[in-house]
């Protein structure tokens, strides 16, 4: 019989170890998203500019990105390629940009406005525009990690309870 009751005591403190393990990578994992989601360090993404969305106002050019990419870490850390090549002046105020000339560009809530460095109509030169972005996630893995971290921590309360029941009972 008291073979039984160590088994099932060992069993316990396995699981309860495992479960630990496994709180503290997906602690490990959710601290790297975070810093991801709000640092935007590490996985970056590229968003094609599609001529037909393209929009001229004032001699400017802006494009949209998805909603999902409207943050304002983005609006520090995105860049415009031209063909590959990053254009190397960022436009602190799109209300300059027309000032500026050609080369400058500016992004803010997701509108990507640019001056070509050519002076090219970007809707019908046959440049390719793309915009590298720090990589975001959508809300619903959000709360897949807040619902597993929740889990974890319930079941490591479960395993304990139960390893504790089972020192107690004589």
């Amino acid at each position: 019989m008291d073979s039984d009751t160590e088994n099932q005591t060992n069993g316990l403190r396995r699981w309860l170890r495992a479960a630990h393990i496994a709180l503290v990578l997906t602690a490990m994992v959710t601290f790297l998203l975070i810093v991801q989601q709000f640092g935007g360090i590490g996985l970056s993404t590229v968003h094609s500019v599609k001529p037909d969305r393209i929009k001229k106002a004032d001699g400017i050019y802006k494009w949209q990105l998805p909603e999902e990419y409207r943050s304002p870490l983005l609006n520090l850390k995105s860049t415009l390629l031209e063909d590959g090549v990053p254009f190397l002046n960022r436009s602190t105020s799109a209300r300059d940009l027309p000032k500026m000339g050609p080369g400058w560009f500016h992004v803010f809530r997701g509108n990507v406005k640019f001056a070509p460095p050519d002076g090219s109509d970007p809707r019908t030169s046959k440049h390719r525009y793309i915009v590298r972005t720090p990589l975001q996630f959508e809300p619903e893995l959000w709360w897949a990690m807040g619902a597993l971290l929740t889990a974890l921590l319930l079941s490591i309360f479960w395993f304990r309870r139960g390893d504790a029941e089972k020192e107690v009972s004589p």
